[in-house]
């Protein structure tokens, strides 16, 4: 019942957790224009690991105790991700 009204107020508002992935693509295929991020980046997918990434991240941090590695965490990551998007 929950889940069914949160669904009819992200559509009548047209908001939810998805916006994000969908700004950050959209940002991504800017820096594609201006030649920042490589052609043959796939942006949508590059939003969509980078911030699944971080949401899991995060939801893990909430239900058990993780070493304190955020900041090497997002080094990594960034590291994982560059060379696919980066030109």
């Amino acid at each position: 019942m929950l889940l069914d009204v949160m669904r009819a107020s992200f559509a009548s508002t047209g908001s939810g957790p998805h916006q994000a992935v969908l700004a950050l693509a959209r940002f991504l295929r800017a820096e594609q224009r201006r030649g920042r991020v490589l052609a043959q980046a796939d942006t949508d997918a590059a939003a969509a690991l980078l911030l699944g990434a971080c949401f899991q991240r995060a939801f893990f941090e909430h239900l058990v105790e993780l070493p304190d590695d955020a900041d090497r965490f997002a080094a990594d990551l960034v590291s994982m991700l560059a060379p696919a998007l980066i030109a």
